[in-house]
């Protein structure tokens, strides 16, 4: 998953805060520190860029600063939310090998809902958040694994990778 915010539009935005800053500082007796606040902007703009590996294309499979519903298919494997919230559709998902799905959910709220008939295998790990579902619940810190009854190893499965960071995350079954 990764964030969009392209440099041109970060630089557009440094140019524009400068402007206002000199406009600011020029006109009225309040001093603003121009050149500590943009190399402070910088410093943001680097470290997001870090955090989400690059400035890349902004998925469908994601929400970032969004909000959006996802219906898996088989060209992607991996979803989350960061400063936004996510619905995840697993309800027509079918099996015929055991298949992994990646779940990434940061400073946000994700819902996945898996057909109740799958084989299911979650593998949570969480900080600082709040994880629900109806196998058990994840509070706040550490790590779990989870199993629906329909689970067998043996069988094809869906294995669920969760990563829920200062979000939370709701795991609901559907009947068909």
């Amino acid at each position: 998953m990764r964030l969009y915010l392209s440099s041109s539009i970060f630089w557009g935005v440094v140019f524009i805060v400068i402007g206002v800053l000199f406009l600011i500082r020029n006109y009225t007796n309040i001093y603003i520190p121009i050149f500590r606040t943009v190399f402070g902007l910088l410093i943001i703009y680097w470290g997001i860029t870090i955090l989400f590996g690059g400035s890349g294309k902004h998925s469908k499979s994601s929400a970032v600063f969004s909000e959006n519903t996802v219906n898996v298919d088989s060209t992607n494997n991996s979803y989350g939310a960061v400063f936004g919230k996510t619905t995840i559709n697993l309800t027509d998902s079918s099996l015929t090998e055991t298949k992994k799905i990646d779940v990434e959910i940061i400073f946000g709220e994700g819902i996945l809902r898996i057909n109740k008939d799958l084989p299911v295998k979650l593998k949570i790990d969480g900080a600082f958040s709040s994880v629900s579902s109806p196998y058990g619940t994840q509070p706040f810190l550490g790590s779990s694994v989870f199993t629906n009854k329909e689970f067998d190893e043996s069988k094809p499965y869906l294995f669920i990778n969760a990563d829920v960071v200062f979000g939370s995350l709701k795991i609901e079954e559907v009947q068909f």
